[in-house]
């Protein structure tokens, strides 16, 4: 997910540490909020889709970690450990 108050673009990128595709922001006036679907991920990037909540337009690509960037996990089973890397830092959840 991204941060609902973020107020900045976000770079989408052709791969980790590439070129820039696309850069997109949240549309405060309209509401139309982005949220990132991620199926990969690097030690500093995040790939997925950033679609508009309300408009459904949409990007794919890498996109860097960063504070405004969050996840949850789908499965909510209590024996599995979910790992999240962030920052060079392991943090077991």
């Amino acid at each position: 997910m991204i941060d609902p108050e973020f107020k900045g673009n976000i770079d989408v990128y052709d791969k980790p540490v590439g070129k820039v595709i696309a850069a997109v922001k949240h549309n405060f006036k309209e509401e139309d909020f982005t949220v990132l679907s991620a199926t990969k991920q690097t030690i500093g990037f995040f790939y997925g889709t950033l679609k508009y909540s309300m408009s459904g337009n949409q990007v794919k690509g890498w996109i860097k970690k960063g504070k405004y960037t969050g996840i949850y996990a789908r499965n909510y089973e209590k024996h599995l450990t979910t790992c999240l890397y962030s920052c060079n830092i392991l943090s077991v959840v």
